[in-house]
């Protein structure tokens, strides 16, 4: 996920240079990106459209969050993903929850 933290370039020369302060994903992932947009004529950010061809091009974006949240995964959903990102719940998860509502937790 080329959202997630990135590298740090303290060199001002090599920033400005070689786009040493964006990883390889990123830049690759933002060049396949902006091809689809233009593609789909997407003005913005990213929606179905967009993302179906991105995949096309090799990109895939990952919209499914079993980790967070649901309020929290909402904000960085909003924040970076254009609201994209889907709250599922792990069996696990669903399973254990008859053990804690049982004990009033």
């Amino acid at each position: 996920d080329h959202f997630q933290l990135g590298p740090l370039v303290t060199s001002p020369l090599a920033r400005e240079l070689s786009r040493l302060d964006a990883s390889m994903l990123e830049r690759l992932a933002n060049e396949r990106f902006v091809a689809a947009r233009e593609a789909d004529n997407a003005a913005g950010g990213i929606n179905r459209d967009v993302l179906r061809d991105c995949e096309a091009r090799g990109l895939f974006f990952l919209t499914e969050s079993y980790r967070s949240h649901p309020d929290i995964m909402a904000v960085y959903s909003k924040l970076f993903y254009s609201d994209q990102l889907e709250h599922c719940r792990r069996q696990q998860q669903v399973s254990l929850m008859s053990f804690f509502e049982a004990r009033g937790l």
